[in-house]
């Protein structure tokens, strides 16, 4: 019952987290500060053992004129709740050497056997932009999905 507890609150934490970044443009120097400023509840940002969750904003430089700030939250192992139809990257391939192209198996239903699919490819929905030795960016109207390889 306690996972299940701390996977709600930071899920509430991580929605905070993204509704002060959509209004500042950053993340917060502390989850205190998100109570504080009223995004979440002050029980939020503790687990049920009353320790507060570890929370360290890391702001890494991409280039002068672009630069962001993520974080670094804790994880609770298997989330129960989690959409089904979230893409797996089972493994990546490269096709060919001039031009660099790799191809990358993805298991869009965990009973189903893998789809190698290619760049600029759409699979039930997924839209494949790009694919590397490593890793694969899939999108959907709503959302962008980074998959790494296990």
């Amino acid at each position: 019952m306690d996972n299940g507890v701390n996977r709600i609150r930071l899920r509430r934490i991580r929605d905070a987290l993204s509704r002060y970044h959509s209004r500042y443009g950053e993340y917060p120097e502390s989850l205190a500060k998100l109570a504080i400023l009223g995004y979440t509840n002050i029980e939020n940002i503790r687990s049920t053992s009353n320790q507060q969750y570890r929370y360290a904003p890391q702001e890494p430089k991409m280039n002068p004129a672009v630069s962001f700030k993520s974080y670094d939250l804790e994880r609770i192992d298997f989330e129960p709740f989690a959409p089904s139809n979230i893409p797996k990257l089972e493994a990546t391939s490269q096709v060919s050497e001039k031009p660099l192209k790799y191809a990358a198996l993805i298991r869009l239903d965990p009973k189903k056997d893998p789809v190698r699919v290619n760049e600029n490819q759409t699979i039930q929905g997924f839209f494949i932009a790009a694919v590397t030795h490593d890793g694969a960016i899939v999108t959907t109207p709503n959302r962008v999905l980074v998959l790494v390889v296990p």
